[in-house]
């Protein structure tokens, strides 16, 4: 299993105008994963925009509890449905082992 520099850390996402994103996943100090959830709205948080610039290309997903259509923009944003995601949720990056 692959060694980590430091723990893994959850954080939230938020500027003092209001823009914000409920997760933001950190490996190595390293962001990997941008995470909105929502009840039932499917346009894409505004918060993807703000926040995405300043990362190096974290996957970023929108959950959303009551979804009836799931979706992937050509910006890498994913919309999905909440619960078959939590089932499969895996905060690893892909590149590393089981």
């Amino acid at each position: 299993m692959k060694r980590y520099l430091s723990e893994p850390s959850l954080h939230y996402l938020r500027t003092k105008d209001g823009k914000e994103l409920n997760f933001l996943v950190c490996l190595d100090n390293r962001p990997t994963q941008i995470i909105e959830v929502k009840h039932s709205d499917l346009t894409p948080a505004a918060g993807f925009d703000f926040f995405s610039k300043y990362f190096d290309s974290p996957k970023m997903i929108q959950v959303v509890r009551e979804c009836k259509r799931e979706k992937t923009y050509p910006s890498g944003l994913s919309i999905q449905s909440l619960i078959p995601w939590l089932m499969t949720l895996n905060l690893m990056p892909p590149d590393s082992p089981p």
